[in-house]
C-alpha cells in the first residue's frame, strides 16, 4: 500500500483538550480514516470535550470530502469519563460553530434517540466511545448495527483496558472474528470493524496489512504526537511557573515596600515631640 499519496499522514491537530491520554495517539488515524475513506456520513457517539470528533472534522475541511459529521453526547458525562459541567458543551459548540458549521452537527441527547435522526444503511462511519461497560457498548452496537452503510466502518475505543468496569475489549473478542477487523494497542486500544461489503478497497488492503506495516505506522505517529503535545504542556507549565515567580517576586517587592513605609512612618512617630511627651507622660501615670 503507497503511504506517500495520504496528505493526511502530516496533519497535527488544530485543538486538543487536556486531559490528552484518553484519544490523542489515534488522532493520526482519524485524520487517515477520513481521506481514505471519504465518508458521506460520519457519526461519533460520545464526544466529551470533542479531542476525537475535532480531529475528524478537522481531516473533513483540510481534504474538502464533503462528509457530514454528527457527535451525538448528552455532555453530562458518566463513572469512567467522569461528571461535569455544561461549560464543555458549550465549549466545544462556539468551537466547532466557528470551524465546521458548514458540515458538522452536535447532537444533545442520548444515544438511542439519535437513532431516529439517522436512516437505515445511511452511516459510513460510527466512531463507539460512549459508556464502556459489556452491556452498555454491546446495546450501542446492535442499536447502531442497522445504520450502517454498505461501505461501513466502526471504531470502538478502549478495546484495551481491562479494569474498572470496562467491558469493551469482551465484545470485541466476541464479534471481531465475525468480520474483518484490526486492532490498536496503544492508547487504551482501537478496533476497527469493517461492515460494509463494499468498503473502499485501499482500506480493505489497509486492514489486511496490519500484522505488517499499517499499525505500526500509526502507532508511530500517534506516539510522537502525544510526545509534541507533552512537550508543548510542559513548556506551558514551566511559564506559567515563571509568571508565578514573577507575580510573587513582585508581591514580596510590594510588600517590602509598604514595610519600609510603615517603619518610616513609625520612626517618624517615635521621634516626634508627641511621642516623646506620651511617653514621659505613661511613666508619671
Amino acid at each position: 500500500m503507497k503511504y506517500s499519496k495520504y496528505t493526511s499522514l502530516i496533519f497535527t491537530p488544530n485543538k486538543v483538550t487536556p486531559p490528552y491520554s484518553a484519544w490523542i495517539e489515534h488522532i493520526p488515524f482519524a485524520f487517515f480514516l477520513i481521506e481514505i475513506l471519504h465518508p458521506k456520513i460520519f457519526v461519533e457517539l460520545g464526544v466529551h470535550t470533542g479531542n476525537s470528533y475535532n480531529a475528524f472534522c478537522q481531516s473533513v475541511k483540510s481534504l474538502q470530502t464533503n462528509t457530514k459529521c454528527y457527535g451525538v453526547d448528552t455532555w453530562q458525562g458518566d463513572e469512567h469519563a467522569g461528571f461535569y459541567d455544561k461549560s464543555v458543551y458549550d465549549n466545544l459548540q462556539v468551537y466547532q460553530q466557528h470551524e465546521y458549521s458548514a458540515f458538522s452537527t452536535l447532537i444533545k441527547s442520548t444515544f438511542d434517540e439519535a437513532l431516529e435522526c439517522f436512516s437505515e444503511g445511511s452511516v459510513d462511519l460510527l466512531h463507539i466511545d460512549g459508556f464502556h461497560t459489556y452491556e452498555a457498548v454491546k446495546h450501542d452496537f446492535d442499536n447502531w448495527l442497522p445504520k450502517m452503510s454498505e461501505q461501513g466502518v466502526i471504531i470502538f475505543h478502549d478495546t484495551n483496558v481491562h479494569a474498572n468496569g470496562f467491558g469493551v475489549w469482551k465484545l470485541w473478542q466476541e464479534i471481531s472474528p465475525n468480520y474483518l477487523s484490526m486492532e490498536f494497542k496503544n492508547c487504551h486500544g482501537l478496533g476497527i470493524l469493517v461492515i460494509g461489503k463494499k468498503t473502499e478497497h485501499d482500506f480493505i488492503e489497509f486492514v489486511k496489512e496490519e500484522n505488517n506495516y499499517s499499525s505500526y505506522i500509526f502507532q508511530i505517529l500517534g506516539n510522537s504526537l502525544s510526545q509534541q503535545l507533552d512537550l508543548k504542556q510542559s513548556i506551558k507549565d514551566l511559564k506559567s511557573q515563571q509568571n508565578d515567580q514573577i507575580k510573587l517576586e513582585s508581591i514580596n517587592s510590594e510588600l517590602m515596600a509598604k514595610n519600609e513605609s510603615i517603619n518610616s512612618e513609625l520612626k517618624w512617630i517615635k521621634n516626634s515631640k508627641w511621642w516623646k511627651f506620651r511617653s514621659i507622660v505613661k511613666k508619671i501615670i
